[in-house]
C-alpha cells in the first residue's frame, strides 16, 4: 500500500462545523493509510495571536491523536503557519473501527428490538 501526503488548511479563527468537516476528511486520510499535513495559516491581524493561534492547533491535534494518529513532527511555526505531519497509528485506527462497528450493531439490535416492541 502506497502511502501518500495530505494537507488539511486550516485557520485560527475557524467555526466548528467547519473544523469538523476538516477532520472527518482528516479521519478518512488516516483510515486509507496516508499521512495528513496539518497547516494553520494567519494573516494580517491573525499575526499579533500566533501563540493562541499555537494552542488551538494543539488542541485539534491533540483531538486526531486520540481518533488514532500519530504526531511525526511536532507543531513548528514557519514564518505566517505553523505545520505539523501525523501519520497513522494501525493498531489504534482498527481498534477504532471495531468500536464503531460494535455501536452499529449494538443501535441495528436496538432499533430492531424497539420496533418488535411496538408492534
Amino acid at each position: 500500500m502506497v502511502s501518500q501526503l495530505k494537507e488539511i488548511q486550516l485557520r485560527p479563527n475557524i467555526e466548528a462545523h467547519d473544523l469538523e468537516t476538516k477532520l472527518k476528511r482528516g479521519y478518512k486520510f488516516l483510515l486509507q493509510g496516508d499521512k495528513v499535513k496539518m497547516l494553520m495559516q494567519f494573516r494580517g491581524r491573525e499575526m499579533a495571536y500566533r501563540e493562541a493561534g499555537m494552542e488551538k492547533f494543539k488542541s485539534i491535534i491533540q483531538t486526531v491523536v486520540d481518533y488514532g494518529a500519530q504526531i511525526e513532527s511536532e507543531p513548528k511555526i514557519m514564518g505566517n503557519r505553523i505545520i505539523t505531519i501525523l501519520a497513522p497509528d494501525r493498531k489504534a485506527l482498527d481498534q477504532r473501527v471495531k468500536e464503531e462497528k460494535r455501536e452499529a450493531q449494538l443501535e441495528a439490535k436496538e432499533a430492531k428490538e424497539a420496533s418488535e416492541a411496538q408492534s
